[in-house]
């Protein structure tokens, strides 16, 4: 494109160039075709006058009246020429005044003929000094004219060397851009074989993640299952044989297998949620989240919480599976951190929003349903809300709450599947609010 570009701006100015210089050459012509043209006139009307002297015949004069005429018209048509020239300025001045000199001159002679008494004597002086003039007319006429056909010269020369050189110069900046197309099919050639390679360790990499899966899934769910099973037994038949520091040993025996059934399960269903083969489609947001609340009916009448959501929710295309894991994990987030003794309150609201960089610089699109989920929660320092959308970041102790840290990582993984995005806010004690954008 560089070079296509090189190539038009080359093209372009050589045109205007050609022009430019065929535009002078016209103009030299011109002003020399007009300056022979006044000196023909000023000839013609000299030439008449001489017949009228010669034979008194007044017709002769018809001649000398339009020639008279015709230098004036001539002139003007001469001065729009010449304007542009430096170089002629002068010259054009000298010839004004030498033509009108000369035409005052003829009109002297005719003046002297017709009224003079004392012989020829005045009337011979009055033509010597007519031709006098004349000639200098002449002269100065000869002089504009070599001087216009050393314009011609210049600018024949300059026209021939523009239209050699043009196609030389665009043949060699074609040659230019050949070699360029070659020399970027070669590293594109390159790139691609680079590109052929990360491709092949991709999938390989995608392999060890499959067969990673399968591990996880089967075998180190395998001895924990057995853990978990052993324990049981010792809880069932030999917990009264077992001393109150046993007792204590085998519960955080089953906590932490519990824990850790949990954090394989998360880790699995992270991995999962990714953005291939992603088949987009029309979902009801009222349907879904009729569909999660089912999900924590039961916790919800314990802790006599309420979700309460707004009427009237849009249709939107997304991956309904992983929305609605998206949503569970949300409100699932803001049952487990409620404050204590005090009921669950959960709003959802919807509206729809043009893009602006205040709202979230990452998105590019036009217009965002923004969906936002409020809680009554503990809250958070709002310095940690871009942190707690990372894997196995948890701003509480395991003590404290349970969990794997993987649930918000999972939403964001998921709006990020949708081309949205995800914001947090928050203050301690305050509860929690969470603003999912998905382009509209």
């Amino acid at each position: 494109m560089f070079v296509l570009l090189i190539i038009s701006t080359f093209a372009f100015r050589t045109t205007i160039e050609l022009e430019r210089s065929q535009e002078e050459i016209t103009r030299s012509y011109q002003i020399k075709s007009e300056l022979n043209y006044l000196n023909a006139k000023l000839n013609e009307a000299s030439a008449s006058q001489r017949d009228y002297l010669i034979t008194d015949n007044v017709e002769l004069l018809k001649p000398y009246e339009e020639a008279r005429l015709k230098i004036n018209n001539s002139f003007r048509r001469l001065e729009q020429l010449a304007q542009s020239s430096a170089e002629q300025a002068d010259r054009l001045n000298d010839l004004k005044w030498s033509v009108k000199a000369a035409v005052y001159a003829l009109e002297d002679v005719l003046a002297v003929e017709q009224q003079t008494t004392d012989g020829d004597a005045m009337l011979l002086k009055k033509i010597k000094d007519s031709n006098v003039l004349s000639r200098a007319v002449k002269d100065l006429v000869k002089e504009m004219i070599v001087v216009e056909d050393g314009h011609i010269r210049e600018f024949k020369l300059l026209h021939l060397k523009q239209t050699s050189f043009g196609p030389f110069g665009s043949l060699m900046l074609i040659l230019f851009a050949l070699l360029a197309l070659v020399l970027f099919y070669y590293q594109v050639n390159e790139d691609f074989g680079t590109l052929r390679s990360m491709n092949h360790n991709l999938e390989l990499t995608n392999n060890e993640l499959s067969s990673f899966n399968h591990i996880t899934s089967h075998d180190l769910q395998e001895p924990l299952r057995k853990i978990e099973t052993f324990a049981s037994r010792l809880v069932e038949k030999d917990k009264e044989h077992l001393s109150e520091a046993g007792q204590k040993y085998l519960e955080k025996i089953n906590a932490s297998a519990a824990n850790m059934r949990r954090l394989i399960q998360d880790l699995l269903l992270f991995s999962q949620t990714n953005k291939t083969n992603r088949e987009l489609e029309n979902t009801s947001l009222a349907k879904l989240l009729e569909d999660v609340m089912l999900d924590f009916e039961e916790e919800l009448r314990s802790n006599n919480g309420k979700i309460t959501i707004q009427d009237n929710l849009p249709n939107f295309n997304c991956i309904p599976f992983q929305m609605k894991q998206l949503f569970i994990n949300l409100i699932g987030n803001s049952i487990k951190y409620a404050k204590p003794d005090v009921p669950v309150e959960i709003g959802i609201t919807y509206r729809l929003v043009e893009w602006n960089k205040k709202m979230q610089p990452a998105l590019l699109g036009t217009r965002y349903h923004a969906i936002k989920l409020t809680d009554n929660g503990i809250g958070f320092d709002p310095r940690y809300a871009s942190k707690i959308f990372e894997v196995f970041e948890r701003l509480h102790q395991k003590n404290e709450y349970s969990g794997s840290g993987i649930g918000l990582a999972i939403c964001k993984k998921i709006v990020d599947n949708h081309d949205g995005a995800i914001v947090a806010d928050g203050r301690p004690q305050e509860g929690a609010i969470f603003t999912i954008y998905l382009p509209a």
